[in-house]
């Protein structure tokens, strides 16, 4: 689903790509929300669990843009997308 929100904090100043996040967490596949300014990965503690020895449910967090550009055209802008997410860091 379209996140409007996720396109405010996501984007680079005067950006306009659209961002798409599943609704609502399924099949072991979690959305992104936009909290406080910044977009957040909604997995946080949730492990992936092992169904059988062939099939594992993913702890994953999801968020999709496409871009697309017209075959000939060399692309010079740069698409400017800022995420900092931690995985699997402890203290010490």
């Amino acid at each position: 689903m379209h996140a409007p929100e996720l396109d405010k904090v996501l984007n680079v100043t005067d950006g306009t790509l659209n961002f798409y996040t599943p609704a609502e967490a399924e099949d072991g596949y979690y959305p992104w929300a936009a909290e406080e300014g910044y977009a957040k990965s909604t997995n946080q503690g949730v492990d992936s669990s092992y169904v059988d020895a062939t099939y594992t449910i993913p702890s994953a967090s999801v968020v999709n843009t496409t871009v697309e550009t017209k075959a000939g055209k060399s692309s010079t802008s740069v698409i400017g997308l800022a995420v900092n997410q931690q995985i699997g860091c402890t203290s010490t």
